[in-house]
């Protein structure tokens, strides 16, 4: 698991380039927020045609697929339609398992630290 989850940060980095410090910010706000309410379905569901999500983390295949890693999967709309192009309207998770769910927490923050660590070492 973990090294699927290395995997998969790897990939973003190299996928996302400027935009992956918010694209680790925006995963790192999921997981505290369903680490912190577990029981809160807003929390377990992301809209995948949601701009704000789209253009931060949903962009990027490697976003959708650490999520997929963690415990995320596809779901339609509550009335059973896919979304757009006929992809799934959502990621849900179905169980907050709280040690995957910490895991991937912790190996996203500390690439977001890294990833800070270069930049002010680089003068950025």
């Amino acid at each position: 698991m973990t090294e699927a989850l290395r995997s998969h940060v790897r990939a973003l980095r190299a996928e996302s380039g400027e935009k992956f410090d918010a694209a680790l910010d925006t995963c790192k706000t999921l997981l505290q927020n369903v680490l912190e309410q577990p029981d809160e379905a807003k929390f377990r569901t992301i809209r995948l045609g949601n701009a704000a999500f789209h253009q931060r983390l949903g962009q990027f295949p490697s976003g959708i697929a650490l999520l997929r890693s963690l415990g995320f999967e596809d779901a339609n709309a509550a009335d059973g339609s896919p979304g757009g192009d006929g992809l799934p309207a959502y990621l849900a998770l179905p169980v907050a398992d709280a040690a995957v769910l910490a895991q991937g927490l912790v190996l996203v923050a500390a690439s977001r630290e890294a990833s800070l660590l270069v930049a002010s070492e680089r003068g950025g």
